[in-house]
């Protein structure tokens, strides 16, 4: 990997982040990104990139759940991983007041606000 940045926004009841990993050839990004890494539990669930990213990649959701202030809080952690050219980019969204498994729509759409941003940067 050339480089990575990371982009972190806390939100009201969770947070999101968008991360891009930078590569030398787009060959070496899809090396890197797949296989996609297996999920720890058995609650993970993975869903196919909606038409509107490149692919190849995924759209992960996991559950964690930690002790905070005395209380069990599960924070339900939707991510999009994609490959477009020589960049991984991987966006996730973190809800700890949902009881939703996860939030594609919001992860989704961070993911394509994140591709508009990264070809903006790449045509200046």
């Amino acid at each position: 990997m050339l480089g990575a940045l990371l982009i972190f926004v806390k939100v009201a009841n969770g947070a999101a982040e968008v991360v891009y990993g930078v590569f030398p050839t787009a060959g070496d990004a899809v090396d890197a990104a797949l296989p996609f890494p297996s999920l720890p539990t058995k609650t993970s669930i993975r869903r196919p990139l909606p038409s509107s990213l490149p692919g190849p990649g995924e759209i992960t959701i996991e559950p964690v759940t930690e002790r905070l202030l005395g209380k069990q809080v599960t924070t339900w952690f939707t991510g999009v991983e994609f490959v477009d050219g020589n960049v991984v980019v991987y966006a996730r969204v973190g809800m700890a007041s949902s009881t939703a498994h996860g939030d594609i729509p919001s992860a989704t759409r961070l993911a394509q606000f994140a591709l508009e941003h990264l070809r903006a940067v790449r045509e200046s």
